[in-house]
């Protein structure tokens, strides 16, 4: 949860350094759909409510070295 108490749903990508896009571009609107199924499914199986948010962790690899670029509220 974040401070404000929504349960946070992240989606990870990792893209090397020759892609040409960048990742979150890969995050599109059938793979948001699908999260926010999965979302709503973990929801009820846990019996949670709470406001949720759906975040980008973008991770970068260059010469064996990883950088992470966090994207909070990537889509609604």
């Amino acid at each position: 949860r974040d401070r404000a108490g929504r349960i946070c749903f992240v989606e990870g990508k990792l893209r090397g350094e020759s892609t040409i896009a960048l990742p979150r571009e890969f995050v599109d609107s059938r793979k948001q759909a699908r999260l926010r199924s999965a979302a709503a499914a973990y929801l009820s199986q846990h019996e949670l409510d709470a406001p949720t948010r759906f975040d980008v962790a973008e991770v970068y690899m260059k010469n064996g070295v990883f950088r992470v670029e966090y994207l909070e509220n990537a889509f609604e």
